[in-house]
């Protein structure tokens, strides 16, 4: 089972409970080796680390049901708990053998996958829905800009953005409102200084995706911190042993980008975050997208494709929890237990708002 962080920086622990040897940054995927007692269990270092569960997110991909498929409640010889009718898109969080792991009424449950397919073209995914594809970006009318910090960025999103998010609020049945204030909070809405999109390129992901196997070469050209491996990025173009900082400066980002490329064009790509919502290349696979060059191109495209990326990006507890209007328990799902209030109340917030904005 692959694991993402959701907390700004997480203590990695020797044992459950145990002392601090490290930490990982927010958005970090790793291999979980065991989940125990809200505990999991990790490759760290040159042993293992523990990591609490509160603080991460299972990472998943969607398929499509082929025909009526039983649920179980375990691989095999498990009791019948449901079943999935054929066409509907469902979320796997692990396969294990022949079997897909699944939610089903908020427990894991299994399906068996040769009853499933891979979900290519009008799948579900929102940057394939034709008729969104076609919107406007900008709505039809435009709000007027208010004199506050939050009034203005919310309707500067919505300015901006509101066509296709009418549109889109609908194909997802979440209040537009909703939608327009957890991007607002989530991404702060801007995708690009100027043609290009915004990225961060993380030297210690290109590192375990490329360097770790092309030390001498990558040791040329790029360092970061052994101990917080998030920080101390640093740049040498020439290899001649003249260092630069990069983070903060979007052509410097992409000098060492495309400088990567060169080297290994989608382990590079891997290894950036993209765009207003800054996903990782790693995860194009659960927007639906079939290779990581595909994401790349659409995201550096056009910011429509950041709004259908963030949106897809969601799983169904949270795309229900923003539905309910329960802003913390969405925040809870994205941003972690910790940031739950801080966030929730952030986006109830905006929401508050933009209503009152739009009813003026």
């Amino acid at each position: 089972m692959k694991v993402e962080i959701t907390a700004s920086s997480l203590n990695v622990r020797n044992i459950p409970n145990g002392n601090r040897i490290g930490a990982l940054k927010k958005g970090h995927i790793f291999e979980a080796l065991e989940n125990k007692n809200s505990w999991i269990k990790l490759v760290f270092g040159n042993g293992f680390g523990y990591v609490s569960a509160d603080y991460v997110k299972e990472i998943s991909f969607k398929v499509k049901i082929k025909t009526k498929l039983n649920i179980r409640d375990k691989e095999i010889t498990g009791n019948l708990v449901g079943s999935y009718q054929k066409g509907e898109i469902v979320k796997v969080y692990d396969k294990i053998g022949d079997w897909y792991k699944v939610k089903y009424q908020d427990k894991d449950a299994f399906i068996h996958s040769d009853y499933t397919s891979d979900l290519k073209s009008d799948n579900g995914f929102l940057y394939q829905n034709k008729e969104l594809n076609t919107q406007n970006l900008i709505p039809s009318k435009l709000l007027k800009m208010p004199s506050s910090s939050k009034g203005k960025m919310v309707t500067g999103i919505y300015n901006k953005y509101g066509g296709l998010m009418e549109d889109l609020s609908k194909a997802i049945n979440v209040d537009l409102g909703t939608a327009v204030a957890v991007f607002s909070v989530e991404s702060g809405g801007v995708g690009f200084r100027g043609d290009k999109m915004i990225i961060r390129f993380e030297i210690h992901l290109f590192h375990r995706y490329w360097g770790v196997h092309n030390e001498s070469v990558f040791n040329k050209h790029f360092k970061f911190s052994s101990n917080k491996k998030w920080t101390g990025h640093k740049f040498c173009k020439n290899g001649d042993n003249v260092w630069t900082e990069y983070h903060g400066n979007q052509t410097k980002e992409w000098e060492v980008l495309e400088f990567a490329r060169k080297l290994e064009n989608e382990l590079a790509i891997k290894s950036i975050s993209m765009g207003a919502p800054q996903i990782m290349g790693s995860n194009y696979k659960m927007i639906g997208y079939e290779s990581i060059e595909e994401m790349f191109l659409n995201f550096n495209k056009n910011i429509k494709f950041h709004i259908f990326g963030f949106f897809d990006f969601l799983d169904t507890r949270m795309k229900k929890a923003l539905r309910e209007k329960d802003f913390s328990k969405f925040a809870r799902y994205y941003n972690g237990p910790g940031q739950a209030n801080f966030y929730g109340k952030k986006i109830k917030e905006y929401y508050d708002i933009f209503h009152k904005i739009m009813n003026n």
